[in-house]
């Protein structure tokens, strides 16, 4: 579906809001067109000091045309607009059909833009992230998600990523753990410095803008990223992961059997028999009562990651210490609305 763009509130408002002259002289104009030219990713706007994200694609061309591609959470669609643009000094002037819309305050720093404007009687700003179609090979290899939190709440959640070198990239995602399935997203990436671009394909293998997400990135080690979005209510989402290079530890290899329990710090009776196998190649099994399972697993820094030959794509992140052959798990999930955390000790058998 093809709609113009929003009618906004009128340009004498709009330079009143933002103090500009109403008149320019031709030698006033700059060309700032290069500045402008280019795929812009929404990374949020913000109204009232509140930040929102919502997928948004802008192309700018060169020859003074746009297309502005907007996911509508009310009607569930991507709605297409086209336009026409132009700058005079600082404002930007954004047309339709010959008609100017409104006109709004452009600034650029590296690959942030800021697009400020009245909306319906309020200051708006929207920040943008310039597209680079370019890959960071840092990332490349498998990512497990080791801590997320919202608007500073820690939420538990199962994320595994591969991301290829070819911009490809596959998700999968246990949440919140009272659903059984697993999703599984095929994924485009990119960087632009600060920050990772992210769009899911469509059934087609096409970029899908209702799933766009621009996080801005941060890479504390060669292992450890951290990614952080604004989400459509406007609260804030942090996501820490770690890198899994697929090597395992020496020292922890060995059976164990399980000797204790603690839920949320309390101590809770071992029911049934389990025993944790660990072997010197990375595989292992788990045996609960008569039921075994067997897995593969891997280590970096305190933590160990398990992935069951029942959902070999999904990583399961244990933070672990090892005291002589005492090896305690430590793991949260997301439960009706709570956070439980489990501590599981092992002892080695034979010992």
């Amino acid at each position: 579906m093809v709609k113009t763009l929003p009618n906004y509130l009128s340009w004498a408002l709009i330079v009143l809001a933002l103090g500009w002259g109403a008149c320019e002289t031709e030698e006033e104009t700059l060309d700032r067109s290069a500045e402008l030219i280019g795929t812009w990713y929404l990374k949020y706007f913000q109204v009232d000091n509140q930040r929102f994200y919502q997928p948004l694609k802008a192309i700018i061309n060169a020859d003074g045309s746009g297309i502005r591609y907007q996911y509508d959470f009310e009607d569930d669609q991507v709605v297409t607009e086209y336009f026409n643009w132009e700058f005079q000094n600082d404002s930007l002037l954004i047309y339709s059909g010959g008609e100017l819309l409104f006109r709004s305050l452009w600034q650029r720093e590296n690959n942030v833009g800021r697009h400020t404007y009245v909306d319906e009687g309020k200051l708006r700003t929207d920040v943008y992230v310039l597209g680079t179609d370019t890959i960071d090979a840092r990332f490349i290899g498998k990512w497990v998600l080791i801590n997320q939190t919202l608007d500073g709440t820690v939420v538990p959640a199962l994320r595994t990523i591969y991301f290829a070198a070819q911009g490809q990239a596959e998700a999968y995602h246990f949440e919140p753990y009272e659903d059984q399935d697993i999703l599984h997203d095929n994924l485009l990436w990119q960087v632009s410095p600060g920050h990772l671009i992210v769009v899911a394909k469509d059934e087609y293998g096409q970029p899908d803008i209702e799933s766009q997400m621009v996080f801005e990135s941060m890479m504390t080690s060669t292992s450890v990223v951290n990614l952080k979005i604004y989400d459509e209510q406007g609260k804030l989402c942090q996501f820490v992961f770690m890198s899994d290079p697929g090597t395992w530890a020496p020292d922890l290899v060995g059976s164990y059997n399980l000797t204790a329990i603690k839920i949320n710090g309390n101590s809770s009776p071992v029911s049934i028999a389990v025993q944790l196998n660990l072997a010197n190649d990375g595989t292992g099994s788990l045996l609960q009562g008569s039921n075994s399972v067997s897995h593969t697993w891997s280590v970096n820094g305190n933590y160990l990651f398990m992935y069951l030959a029942t959902r070999p794509h999904l990583t399961y992140p244990f933070q672990y210490t090892l005291s002589g052959n005492n090896l305690t798990l430590t793991w949260s999930e997301y439960f009706n609305g709570a956070v439980y955390t489990y501590e599981y000790t092992y002892t080695r058998t034979g010992q």
